[in-house]
């Protein structure tokens, strides 16, 4: 009796197959994948947002360095560390993991004044929200990709039609723009950031024929899925697929 058994064609015929179906099961998966961390980390920056609100309901403003300094300036928001930027200020803001040394209390949360009174905070769990140490007194919150969620406060009385009055590096003289490159500088270039933000001639102000994206109180900003912030260099059309607080 002849043992039944394939030959070596339908063999073939099977791998042919199942090459087919891997090859065309690979991008779907990649992009459920994509979809389902965009979803994540707009969930994210939604809760960051409910944050920053109880932030504002405790001290009456959203977290910002003092009127006459910028990240720019080698001054802090916190105990006067130099170079903070944005996502560090969110992390000190919301968070603030850094022991009595730094921030007033030990752990999660802070004092205003010294290492008594009452503690702040923290706006986050911080059990939810991966945080990781730029130095010895900062530290920033991270994306499920491990880059930066950026933070940037808006100057709401800032002339935005005015010369660099939308967005600019504000330099610690004259008016603040309605939005300081200074506190994303890390992540975006400034014509990145003009642009992203609707300024399509990236000239720093809004002209008669644009329209800014947000005219909110802040600007959340992480690099999404691709990690790359700003336009994505793999799409053939400029898009990128950022996840802010202000785009659908």
């Amino acid at each position: 009796m002849r043992r039944k058994g394939f030959t070596l064609v339908e063999l073939m015929v099977v791998v042919g197959v199942a090459t087919l179906l891997l090859s065309m099961a690979f991008p779907v998966i990649g992009k459920a994948r994509k979809v389902a961390m965009r979803a994540r980390m707009k969930a994210d920056v939604g809760a960051i947002e409910q944050g920053l609100e109880a932030y504002r309901m405790d001290h009456r403003d959203y977290p910002r360095l003092p009127a006459n300094l910028s990240p720019a300036n080698d001054y802090a928001y916190s105990n006067y560390q130099p170079d903070i930027d944005g996502a560090q200020l969110l992390c000190a803001a919301l968070i603030a993991p850094g022991p009595a040394t730094v921030d007033g209390a030990d752990g999660p949360g802070f004092r205003i004044r010294g290492t008594k009174g009452q503690v702040y905070g923290p706006y986050l769990n911080p059990d939810k929200f991966k945080v990781i140490a730029t130095d010895d007194t900062n530290s920033v919150i991270v994306d499920v990709n491990g880059e930066k969620i950026h933070y940037c406060p808006a100057n709401m009385n800032a002339d935005v039609t005015a010369p660099n009055g939308f967005v600019s590096d504000y330099s610690g003289k004259g008016q603040r723009p309605m939005f300081d490159h200074n506190y994303l500088e890390y992540c975006l270039d400034l014509h990145s950031m003009r642009v992203g933000l609707g300024d399509t001639n990236a000239n720093g102000q809004v002209d008669p024929d644009e329209s800014p994206m947000s005219n909110g109180p802040y600007l959340l900003w992480c690099a999404g899925p691709n990690g790359v912030f700003g336009p994505d260099p793999g799409d053939s059309h400029g898009r990128s697929d950022d996840v802010t607080n202000f785009t659908p």
